[in-house]
């Protein structure tokens, strides 16, 4: 039987979750562009473990997530394993914001693989953001279709998900985190096809949040 987790631990994700929809409803942290409302879920460790393929050699510590900037000429080709990398990051610009001192505070006494997910779940819907201006993407699930995997500081989702506008489409990214997670050192994504409604229940994919 799994023992239940410190009540103080307890205490602290309960507050982290009011502080993230707080900054998710009002904080607009980038400079000198506005920052876009999103969305960071916390996970339960339970189902971290059912969705993460972690090796055992791998000792995970901090995290660093990444940023994409816009060409003004034309878009550059994409590789051929079809991925886009990001050319700038932003997690760790949003954390640094005084605006978000509080939420940066509560990250660290996250269990280290949730931390890692949350940082680049954040660089995630900051690069589809500038990837999808329009339709305001505000969730990302990152083990949608299949298990992530965890190797040397890199975060791979092969079968991730995110939302945009109600709707949900297919996703891939790689995240790669700096070992103090101070800083997201690379960030590589690519955007799939939308996916049918029908096909969201078993993925527990949702149009919107009990809130909104």
């Amino acid at each position: 039987m799994r023992e239940a987790a410190p009540v103080g631990f307890s205490l602290a994700i309960h507050a982290l979750s009011i502080l993230l929809l707080a900054w998710v409803t009002i904080g607009r942290p980038i400079e000198p562009r506005l920052t876009r409302p999103i969305e960071v879920e916390l996970i339960d460790q339970q189902m971290l473990e059912d969705s993460f393929e972690i090796p055992p050699e791998v000792a995970i510590t901090p995290l660093a997530v990444a940023e994409q900037k816009v060409q003004d000429d034309a878009v550059a080709p994409a590789p051929p394993d079809g991925f886009t990398s990001a050319d700038e990051l932003f997690a760790n610009r949003i954390l640094s914001d005084p605006k978000n001192s509080q939420v940066k505070e509560m990250l660290p006494q996250l269990e280290t693989t949730e931390r890692l997910t949350q940082l680049c779940n954040l660089e995630g819907l900051e690069q589809l953001h500038l990837a999808r201006p329009d339709e305001l993407p505000d969730s990302i699930s990152p083990a949608a279709f299949e298990p992530t995997s965890l190797g040397d500081m890199t975060l791979k989702a092969d079968g991730a998900a995110f939302r945009a506008a109600r709707k949900w489409y297919r996703f891939r990214f790689q995240c790669t985190v700096r070992r103090d997670f101070g800083a997201v050192e690379a960030y590589r994504y690519s955007i799939g096809q939308p996916i049918p409604e029908s096909d969201w229940d078993a993925h527990d994919l949702i149009a919107e949040d009990e809130d909104e």
